[in-house]
């Protein structure tokens, strides 16, 4: 926990500060000590196990703020990240205890875990932009206190200020589930298509063309996000097209034959 101290010296007492300021307490292992609790955890002690994943946590919250800062992600935060990381590296303990260097296994399942969530799940998260008239029959009517009023237990009258949520543009929500609906649609037999890829192809693809809505990254960068040489990347890159091409050349040839077939 930190002392007051600590707590004086931060710039502010956000989450993500104080939560990277906790991190920053964890002492370093050398690699004796992760060799010893290897052995300790493979023997099943849960002090042990649970030291081992507390100790990859400086890494995943550094890998986190990269690809937080890289990404630009518009509905997550950066604590979303870390525990992204966290709850994969806890799922897959076991089979980390079975490789050859567990810690660096595990490390790569955290950089991995946050990889594959900015690409395929930090996009289909949405935040409603107005309180709609579904949810005011649900809830009624919903105020938000604002977090600068003052707090105070003595039972005196406190100031509240109130927030009034902006309302959206109709023709502005029409024109937004349109251009999903249209872009779904034109794009469909792509989609199809990245399904019959391996998850790794399919994450390499969708990274370096954009398929996730952001800008396509180059291949360095993919092989810092998810791990693996610059050759590597371009090896899966190039495969991945080529399962692509004949995805498409097959889907192009069935829609021949069908469209024959109703003429």
């Amino acid at each position: 926990m930190l002392d007051i101290d600590t707590l004086n010296a931060l710039d502010d007492l956000l989450a993500n500060t104080l939560y990277a300021a906790e991190v920053a307490r964890l002492p370093r292992l050398s690699l004796a000590d992760e060799h010893e609790l290897v052995i300790r955890a493979r023997r099943g002690w849960p002090k042990a196990r649970q030291t081992l994943v507390v100790s990859c946590l400086r890494y995943s919250l550094g890998k986190a703020r990269a690809i937080y800062n890289l990404k630009q992600l518009a509905h997550d935060d950066l604590l979303d990240l870390v525990q992204v990381a966290s709850l994969a590296m806890l799922e897959d303990l076991d089979r980390a205890l079975e490789r050859e260097n567990p810690v660096s296994y595990l490390r790569g399942i955290a950089r991995r875990a946050i990889a594959l969530y900015c690409s395929y799940r930090s996009s289909l998260v949405s935040r409603p932009t107005c309180f709609t008239q579904k949810m005011f029959e649900k809830f009624g009517e919903v105020r938000v206190e604002s977090l600068d009023a003052p707090l105070s237990t003595t039972g005196t009258l406190l100031r509240l200020d109130f927030v009034q949520a902006p309302e959206a543009d109709p023709a502005t929500l029409l024109e937004e589930r349109e251009r999903l609906q249209e872009r779904h649609a034109r794009y469909a037999a792509l989609y199809e298509a990245l399904e019959t890829l391996s998850p790794r192809q399919r994450q390499v693809i969708t990274l370096r063309f954009g398929l996730d809505g952001e800008a396509g990254m180059h291949r360095d960068t993919i092989g810092e996000l998810i791990g693996g040489t610059y050759a590597g990347i371009n090896a899966a890159e190039g495969a991945a097209l080529k399962v692509l091409r004949r995805a498409l050349e097959t889907q192009s040839a069935a829609l021949a034959c069908s469209d024959a077939e109703e003429t």
